[in-house]
């Protein structure tokens, strides 16, 4: 299992399109996805659910993979986190 914090840089936080790309990208691994704020713990594999955690600007949240392809998708998503200037790692 990998746990790590990032802040949230982006103006608008996480809406619809990072959310979308996010999503997408981590149906390519074998791994589960799991987001947590201090208000609520979520599941990644859904738009809807990631919305729901209401991610603004400086925002911290932490990430959880837990699988067989947990270390490249870590890397993986890093990347699509540096690509969009979503956040940055605490």
């Amino acid at each position: 299992m990998i746990q790590k914090k990032y802040i949230i840089k982006d103006e608008l936080g996480l809406h619809a399109r990072p959310a979308a790309k996010i999503v997408n990208k981590l149906k390519e691994f074998d791994a589960d996805f799991t987001i947590k704020t201090n208000e609520k713990e979520v599941n990644m594999s859904s738009i809807m659910m990631l919305l729901s955690l209401k991610l603004t600007r400086n925002k911290e949240f932490e990430l959880i993979i837990q699988g067989k392809e947990e270390k490249i998708a870590l890397l993986t998503l890093e990347d699509l986190f540096e690509e969009m200037k979503f956040c940055y790692p605490l």
